[in-house]
Parts: structure tokens; sequence; C-alpha cells
């Protein structure tokens, strides 16, 4: 059944998208919401941390509260952009560093000046991407489907939240660094993303 897919956002395509091109446009977008919220992650193991690192203290919470600061300028810096790239390619850009800033931070565990930095690209993408998914949906699907679509990816939104916590209190449970690889969930989206959203006109 193609009814509830929106073909006039592909009007300026030669040729057809078959429904199933289509449906993984909107796994792409999907994913891209689920992984959103992935850098709350790092709070599960702040117990960990500061036995690990116990010289800092009570500073440890900056692994926590810096990713919500550094979030209004991932808001700020993409609104600018928008104007001047395509949201594919800030998509991109936003889940490749939302995937470094996580899989760095376990490479480089032995430095907590790294797991700060990691933290703070971690908001920057957060903030990035919590902008993009609202506008590539407003992009792709209007109507009745954009609210369908809305209310989905929302729901994968807060699903994804609560996985990643979680799986990540299971692995810190094993070490306090482990909760990092929940961080290669991000691969998903990114090749989606890559392969399978359209090109901005």
């Amino acid at each position: 059944m193609t009814d509830d897919i929106d073909f006039g956002v592909y009007l300026n395509y030669n040729d057809i998208i078959s429904e199933e091109l289509v449906m993984k446009q909107r796994l792409a977008i999907y994913f891209i919401c689920f992984v959103v919220l992935t850098y709350t992650v790092p709070s599960v193991a702040i117990s960990g941390i500061v036995s690990y690192f116990p010289q800092v203290g009570e500073s440890a919470v900056l692994l926590v509260t810096l990713p919500n600061l550094t979030g209004i300028v991932g808001i700020l810096f993409t609104s600018y952009l928008t104007r001047y790239f395509p949201l594919k390619k800030l998509s991109v850009i936003s889940l490749g560093l939302l995937l470094i800033s996580g899989l760095g931070s376990l490479l480089l565990k032995e430095h907590y000046s790294m797991l700060i930095v990691g933290s703070g690209l971690m908001g920057i993408a957060y903030g990035m991407l919590s902008t993009l998914f609202p506008l590539l949906i407003n992009r792709y699907y209007s109507g009745e489907l954009r609210n369908k679509v809305m209310g989905q990816a929302t729901g994968m939104l807060q699903s994804g939240r609560i996985i990643a916590i979680v799986v990540g209190g299971v692995l810190a449970d094993i070490h306090w660094y482990d909760v990092y690889y929940v961080f290669i969930i991000v691969f998903i989206p990114l090749l989606l993303t890559i392969r399978y959203l359209p090109q901005d006109i």
C-alpha cells in the first residue's frame, strides 16, 4: 500500500522512488532520533569515574552538565548553518561528531580532560541533531503524514534515551568506561543517512 506516502517531496527527482526506498529514508530519520539523547549515557558512570579519578571530586558533574550547555551552541550553530548547507550534510556531520566524541572518549579514557572535551562535543552534536530532525521531517513530509512521522520520531527519541541508559547502566557495572560502547549504535543512522536520505535541492 502506498496511500500514506507523501510523493510530493519527490517531484524534483527524475525517477519515481520505490516504496521500499521511501521507508528506508523514514527509517534513517527514526534512527537519528533514536541516538539524539545518547549524550546522557555517561551520567550513569559518574560514580565509577570519580573512583577512577579521585582528584576531580565534584567537578565530575561537568560530564553531565556540560553537554546541556554546549547543546545550546549546537542549536544556534545549526540554525545558522542551515542557511548555507544541505540538511543531509549537516546530519552526517552531527552524527559523525557524536560518534567520534563517544568512541574518542572510550579510546582516551585515561585522560579526564579528554572525557570533558568529549562531553562538550556530545552536547554540540545533540544540539545539532535535535534541531535537524524536525527540519528533516518538515522538509520531506507534509499534511497528516508529517504529523504521523513526527509522533513516531518523538517516540523513537524517548525510546532511544531509555534503552541507552539501561544498556549503559549494565555496561557501567562491568567497567565505567564501557558506557561509551553505546555510541557504536550511531553507526546505524550515519550509514542510513549517507545511503538513503535524499540530497537537498
